[in-house]
């Protein structure tokens, strides 16, 4: 087992520093909160606690507030420029009803910003569970097949959820076709930087994005996986929506090739691909989805190369 702190080889931890309760009150004050109401509910939440600043290049802030000897509880705060998180708020609520998420506590809209709160999972991430590509492909199919096996069918959803899970991959299609080039890294995966007949292939064939449509993770990684040996919690709904499995399927395959440093090792690629495919279940898969979604991946996921941490802390 990987120790904490540690990661697979190629996975990068991402830089931390710890903030004064004072401190990040007053920016939240002066940055965030223009409501009184909503910075007293802070204020009380925090109760003196100083905070972990561990956010990423997502284009959020993720602000860890750990436990204490009078605190019990500890908790995840994003925050973010005006955008979509109420949709990722509604997204874990749905994902806390059916036990795969942690417990959403609130979401604000401040203005220019918006912030929302949960509990933390106490738990290690799988990329740092694991000790090779081997294991992670093994656990990362069989998980992931469960996870679309749940059949969540949209009845179950209010029509709040259904109308977010709906309209999410309606709206990265079109995200993905106005990008002129794709994401690097995948191009190079696939070998092919044709990104004109990759957007025109997409229109050919976009009947497949909702063929066979489950509720996808959309971006189910080993940063966002947690595990022990009760099972997995999940966090990261922003990608979550109704679409055909294959886009869990591929991204999660060049997510665990990435994670483990092995993208130049094509003979390693390879096997990873076989050991995850194999254990998600090959009567599930299809070659031709799998190939539109290659690209549909790789048109969509170019916006982050333009993604950096906001300035906030």
């Amino acid at each position: 087992m990987i120790k904490e702190g540690e990661h697979l080889e190629g996975v990068e931890p991402i830089n931390e520093k710890i903030i004064k309760n004072s401190a990040f009150l007053k920016i939240m004050q002066n940055k965030i909160i223009n409501d009184e109401a909503v910075l007293t509910y802070l204020t009380k939440l925090l109760n003196g606690r100083d905070v972990l600043d561990k956010s990423g290049y997502s284009g959020s802030s993720t602000i860890i507030v750990n436990t204490d000897d009078i605190n019990k509880e500890s908790l995840v705060i994003k925050i973010q420029p005006k955008d979509s998180l109420k949709e990722e708020f509604i997204a874990y609520n749905y994902f806390y009803k059916n036990k795969l998420a942690p417990k959403p506590l609130k979401y604000f809209d401040c203005g220019k910003y918006e912030f929302m709160i949960v509990k933390k999972i106490n738990l290690p991430t799988a990329g740092n569970y694991f000790n090779n590509f081997q294991e992670i492909a093994l656990f990362f199919g069989k998980e992931l097949r469960k996870f679309h096996d749940l059949n969540l069918k949209k009845g179950k959803f209010t029509k709040e959820e259904l109308k977010v899970f709906s309209k999410k991959f309606i709206k990265s299609f079109d995200e993905a076709l106005k990008n002129e080039t794709g994401l690097i890294y995948s191009s190079m995966y696939m070998d092919d930087y044709d990104y004109d007949k990759m957007k025109k292939d997409l229109q050919d064939n976009k009947n497949y994005l909702f063929d066979d449509a489950v509720v996808v993770h959309g971006d189910f990684n080993p940063n966002n996986v947690f595990v022990d040996k009760e099972g997995i919690a999940l966090i990261d709904f922003k990608d979550s929506g109704f679409a055909d499995r294959h886009y869990d399927i591929f991204w999660t395959m060049f997510m665990l090739i990435i994670f483990s440093g092995i993208l130049a090792d094509k003979k390693a690629t390879l096997e990873c691909e076989k050991i995850f495919l194999d254990s998600y279940g090959r009567d599930l898969i299809v070659e031709e989805k799998l190939t539109f979604f290659k690209k549909f991946a790789c048109m969509y996921w170019k916006r982050h190369d333009e993604i950096t941490r906001i300035d906030i802390l």
